[in-house]
Protein backbone atom coordinates (compact mmCIF):
# COMPACT_ATOMS: atom_id res chain seq x y z
CA UNK A 1 0.00 0.00 0.00
CA UNK A 2 1.11 3.59 -0.77
CA UNK A 3 0.73 6.03 1.37
CA UNK A 4 1.33 10.07 1.05
CA UNK A 5 1.68 12.06 4.66
CA UNK A 6 1.70 15.79 5.61
CA UNK A 7 4.37 15.83 7.97
CA UNK A 8 5.11 18.12 10.64
CA UNK A 9 8.17 18.00 13.56
CA UNK A 10 6.43 20.13 16.09
CA UNK A 11 5.35 19.53 20.03
CA UNK A 12 1.78 19.03 20.84
CA UNK A 13 -0.10 20.83 23.16
CA UNK A 14 -2.10 18.56 25.83
CA UNK A 15 -5.52 18.01 25.86
CA UNK A 16 -8.67 15.86 27.54
CA UNK A 17 -7.78 12.69 27.20
CA UNK A 18 -10.10 9.82 26.26
CA UNK A 19 -9.29 6.58 27.15
CA UNK A 20 -5.85 5.11 25.91
CA UNK A 21 -6.03 3.12 22.99
CA UNK A 22 -3.56 -0.13 22.22
CA UNK A 23 -0.35 0.43 20.88
CA UNK A 24 0.23 1.40 17.09
CA UNK A 25 3.01 -0.93 15.39
CA UNK A 26 5.79 1.12 14.00
CA UNK A 27 5.49 -1.31 11.12
CA UNK A 28 2.34 -0.54 9.62
CA UNK A 29 3.52 2.52 7.86
CA UNK A 30 6.66 4.64 6.79
CA UNK A 31 6.64 8.26 5.88
CA UNK A 32 7.60 9.99 3.03
CA UNK A 33 8.78 13.86 3.59
CA UNK A 34 8.89 16.19 6.54
CA UNK A 35 6.68 19.50 6.29
CA UNK A 36 6.04 22.35 8.63
CA UNK A 37 2.55 21.74 7.83
CA UNK A 38 2.83 19.86 4.71
CA UNK A 39 2.93 16.43 2.79
CA UNK A 40 4.87 14.00 1.18
CA UNK A 41 4.25 10.18 -0.13
CA UNK A 42 5.47 6.81 1.46
CA UNK A 43 6.18 4.76 -0.98
CA UNK A 44 5.46 0.64 0.14
CA UNK A 45 7.30 1.01 3.59
CA UNK A 46 10.39 2.53 2.03
CA UNK A 47 10.92 6.11 3.56
CA UNK A 48 11.66 9.39 2.00
CA UNK A 49 12.82 12.36 3.49
CA UNK A 50 12.36 15.83 2.03
CA UNK A 51 14.39 17.47 4.14
CA UNK A 52 17.64 15.11 3.34
CA UNK A 53 17.13 15.66 0.31
CA UNK A 54 16.29 11.47 -0.92
CA UNK A 55 13.81 10.55 -3.42
CA UNK A 56 11.27 7.91 -3.03
CA UNK A 57 11.86 4.70 -5.15
CA UNK A 58 10.43 4.02 -8.29
CA UNK A 59 7.53 1.99 -8.64
CA UNK A 60 4.66 1.39 -11.84
CA UNK A 61 1.36 2.78 -10.41
CA UNK A 62 -1.82 1.35 -12.25
CA UNK A 63 -4.26 3.93 -12.89
CA UNK A 64 -7.17 5.15 -10.76
CA UNK A 65 -9.56 3.34 -11.53
CA UNK A 66 -13.13 5.61 -12.29
CA UNK A 67 -16.38 4.31 -11.85
CA UNK A 68 -17.64 3.39 -15.87
CA UNK A 69 -21.04 4.68 -15.52
CA UNK A 70 -21.88 8.28 -16.85
CA UNK A 71 -22.68 9.87 -13.68
CA UNK A 72 -19.75 11.74 -12.24
CA UNK A 73 -17.30 9.82 -9.04
CA UNK A 74 -19.05 10.92 -6.05
CA UNK A 75 -16.27 12.02 -3.37
CA UNK A 76 -17.58 12.18 0.46
CA UNK A 77 -16.53 14.44 2.80
CA UNK A 78 -16.66 13.23 6.50
CA UNK A 79 -16.28 15.32 9.83
CA UNK A 80 -14.29 13.55 12.43
CA UNK A 81 -15.08 15.08 15.65
CA UNK A 82 -17.56 17.92 16.30
CA UNK A 83 -14.77 20.80 16.37
CA UNK A 84 -14.47 21.66 12.72
CA UNK A 85 -16.47 24.29 11.75
CA UNK A 86 -19.04 23.91 8.87
CA UNK A 87 -17.15 27.21 7.20
CA UNK A 88 -14.44 24.47 7.18
CA UNK A 89 -16.13 22.18 5.84
CA UNK A 90 -17.93 24.14 3.18
CA UNK A 91 -14.31 25.74 1.83
CA UNK A 92 -12.99 22.38 1.18
CA UNK A 93 -15.98 21.09 -1.10
CA UNK A 94 -15.40 24.10 -2.84
CA UNK A 95 -11.61 23.65 -3.24
CA UNK A 96 -12.15 19.84 -4.34
CA UNK A 97 -15.05 21.07 -6.97
CA UNK A 98 -12.99 23.38 -8.22
CA UNK A 99 -10.54 21.06 -10.15
CA UNK A 100 -12.19 17.78 -9.60
CA UNK A 101 -15.68 16.76 -11.21
CA UNK A 102 -16.87 15.18 -9.11
CA UNK A 103 -19.97 15.09 -6.99
CA UNK A 104 -18.74 16.10 -3.55
CA UNK A 105 -20.64 15.05 -1.32
CA UNK A 106 -20.61 15.69 3.06
CA UNK A 107 -21.71 13.24 5.10
CA UNK A 108 -23.08 13.25 8.63
CA UNK A 109 -19.99 13.68 11.15
CA UNK A 110 -19.02 10.86 13.59
CA UNK A 111 -17.43 11.12 16.56
CA UNK A 112 -13.02 10.07 16.10
CA UNK A 113 -12.37 6.81 16.62
CA UNK A 114 -11.60 5.39 20.22
CA UNK A 115 -8.88 3.14 18.94
CA UNK A 116 -7.14 5.61 17.26
CA UNK A 117 -6.27 7.89 20.32
CA UNK A 118 -2.08 7.78 21.07
CA UNK A 119 -2.29 8.55 24.84
CA UNK A 120 1.26 9.25 25.27
CA UNK A 121 0.94 12.52 22.85
CA UNK A 122 -2.81 12.75 22.85
CA UNK A 123 -3.91 13.05 19.48
CA UNK A 124 -4.96 10.55 16.76
CA UNK A 125 -2.99 8.34 14.67
CA UNK A 126 -4.09 9.06 10.57
CA UNK A 127 -2.99 5.52 9.88
CA UNK A 128 -5.95 4.33 12.02
CA UNK A 129 -8.59 7.15 10.87
CA UNK A 130 -7.58 5.65 7.10
CA UNK A 131 -9.08 2.28 8.20
CA UNK A 132 -12.08 3.52 9.68
CA UNK A 133 -12.59 6.19 7.07
CA UNK A 134 -11.97 3.73 4.50
CA UNK A 135 -14.81 1.67 5.80
CA UNK A 136 -17.04 4.52 6.33
CA UNK A 137 -17.67 5.37 2.37
CA UNK A 138 -21.11 4.73 1.09
CA UNK A 139 -20.98 1.73 -1.32
CA UNK A 140 -21.29 4.34 -4.03
CA UNK A 141 -18.11 6.19 -3.72
CA UNK A 142 -15.05 6.83 -5.65
CA UNK A 143 -13.23 8.49 -2.41
CA UNK A 144 -13.49 9.43 0.81
CA UNK A 145 -11.93 12.50 3.03
CA UNK A 146 -12.00 12.60 6.51
CA UNK A 147 -11.57 16.03 8.14
CA UNK A 148 -10.64 16.74 11.83
CA UNK A 149 -9.60 19.51 14.09
CA UNK A 150 -7.39 17.56 16.15
CA UNK A 151 -3.99 16.93 16.09
CA UNK A 152 -3.18 13.25 13.90
CA UNK A 153 0.35 11.68 13.73
CA UNK A 154 2.13 8.94 12.23
CA UNK A 155 5.47 6.87 12.57
CA UNK A 156 8.09 9.08 9.96
CA UNK A 157 11.15 6.72 9.84
CA UNK A 158 12.68 6.19 13.71
CA UNK A 159 9.92 9.04 15.01
CA UNK A 160 7.69 6.89 16.63
CA UNK A 161 4.76 9.76 16.63
CA UNK A 162 5.26 12.28 14.18
CA UNK A 163 3.01 15.05 14.09
CA UNK A 164 1.10 15.74 10.27
CA UNK A 165 -1.83 17.50 8.45
CA UNK A 166 -2.76 14.84 6.55
CA UNK A 167 -2.13 11.51 5.26
CA UNK A 168 -3.51 9.78 2.24
CA UNK A 169 -3.33 6.21 0.34
CA UNK A 170 -1.86 6.10 -3.22
CA UNK A 171 -4.25 4.94 -5.22
CA UNK A 172 -6.56 3.93 -2.82
CA UNK A 173 -10.02 5.19 -1.60
CA UNK A 174 -9.48 7.44 1.96
CA UNK A 175 -7.65 10.00 2.92
CA UNK A 176 -7.41 12.38 6.04
CA UNK A 177 -6.14 16.07 6.79
CA UNK A 178 -6.26 17.66 9.87
CA UNK A 179 -6.46 21.74 10.35
CA UNK A 180 -4.34 21.64 13.79
CA UNK A 181 -1.18 22.83 12.26
CA UNK A 182 -2.60 25.34 9.46
CA UNK A 183 -3.11 28.00 12.17
CA UNK A 184 1.15 28.59 12.46
CA UNK A 185 2.19 31.68 11.61
CA UNK A 186 -1.21 33.04 9.98
CA UNK A 187 -2.78 36.52 9.31
CA UNK A 188 -6.33 34.73 10.34
CA UNK A 189 -9.08 32.75 10.21
CA UNK A 190 -9.03 32.80 6.51
CA UNK A 191 -6.02 32.20 5.43
CA UNK A 192 -5.86 28.53 7.74
CA UNK A 193 -9.12 27.73 5.83
CA UNK A 194 -7.16 28.70 2.30
CA UNK A 195 -4.42 26.35 2.88
CA UNK A 196 -6.77 23.47 4.38
CA UNK A 197 -8.77 23.80 1.03
CA UNK A 198 -5.09 23.31 -0.39
CA UNK A 199 -4.32 20.41 1.61
CA UNK A 200 -7.38 18.55 0.49
CA UNK A 201 -7.08 19.10 -3.27
CA UNK A 202 -3.20 17.83 -2.61
CA UNK A 203 -4.06 14.79 -0.39
CA UNK A 204 -7.13 13.67 -3.26
CA UNK A 205 -4.54 13.89 -6.28
CA UNK A 206 -2.47 11.08 -3.88
CA UNK A 207 -5.65 9.03 -4.15
CA UNK A 208 -5.80 9.42 -7.77
CA UNK A 209 -1.72 8.48 -8.10
CA UNK A 210 0.00 11.92 -8.08
CA UNK A 211 3.49 12.10 -6.52
CA UNK A 212 4.70 15.62 -5.41
CA UNK A 213 5.62 17.41 -8.24
CA UNK A 214 8.83 19.65 -8.94
CA UNK A 215 6.90 22.64 -10.11
CA UNK A 216 6.71 25.72 -7.72
CA UNK A 217 2.96 26.76 -7.09
CA UNK A 218 1.32 23.64 -7.71
CA UNK A 219 -0.58 22.41 -5.34
CA UNK A 220 0.98 19.15 -5.66
CA UNK A 221 3.99 20.75 -4.56
CA UNK A 222 6.63 19.19 -2.11
CA UNK A 223 6.80 21.81 1.20
CA UNK A 224 10.37 21.00 1.71
CA UNK A 225 9.77 21.38 5.59
CA UNK A 226 7.60 24.38 5.61
CA UNK A 227 3.95 25.49 5.81
CA UNK A 228 4.32 28.85 3.68
CA UNK A 229 4.99 27.14 0.76
CA UNK A 230 1.26 25.89 0.58
CA UNK A 231 0.34 30.17 0.60
CA UNK A 232 1.94 30.03 -2.83
CA UNK A 233 0.25 27.15 -4.49
CA UNK A 234 -2.38 28.10 -6.71
CA UNK A 235 -3.36 25.37 -8.61
CA UNK A 236 -2.75 21.46 -10.40
CA UNK A 237 -0.03 22.54 -12.97
CA UNK A 238 -0.30 21.25 -16.87
CA UNK A 239 1.60 17.85 -16.20
CA UNK A 240 -0.19 16.53 -13.18
CA UNK A 241 -3.62 17.86 -14.70
CA UNK A 242 -2.08 15.75 -17.69
CA UNK A 243 -1.31 12.60 -15.56
CA UNK A 244 -5.08 13.15 -14.15
CA UNK A 245 -5.96 13.00 -17.84
CA UNK A 246 -4.52 9.91 -18.72
CA UNK A 247 -5.79 7.91 -15.99
CA UNK A 248 -9.39 8.73 -16.81
CA UNK A 249 -9.45 11.37 -14.19
CA UNK A 250 -12.39 13.75 -15.14
CA UNK A 251 -10.85 17.52 -14.07
CA UNK A 252 -12.85 20.76 -14.17
CA UNK A 253 -11.63 22.71 -17.49
CA UNK A 254 -10.83 26.12 -16.09
CA UNK A 255 -10.69 26.48 -12.31
CA UNK A 256 -11.86 29.02 -10.02
CA UNK A 257 -10.43 27.91 -6.66
CA UNK A 258 -11.94 29.43 -3.69
CA UNK A 259 -8.59 31.37 -2.96
CA UNK A 260 -8.40 33.62 -6.38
Amino acid sequence: MLLAVLAVACASPSRSVPPEADSVSQARLATAGERDASHSPVVKAEAKSAVQGGSAPATSTPPAVVPASQAKPKLYLLALGSELSSEDVTYVRRALQSFYDFDVLILPSMELPRDAWYAPRSRYRAEILLEHLARRMPADGFRILGLTRSDISTTKGNVRDWGILGLATIDGSACVISSFRTMKGVQGAQQARVRLGKVAVHEIGHTLGLRHCPHLGCLMEDAQGTVATTDRERELCPECRAELLRRGIALIGAPSPPWD
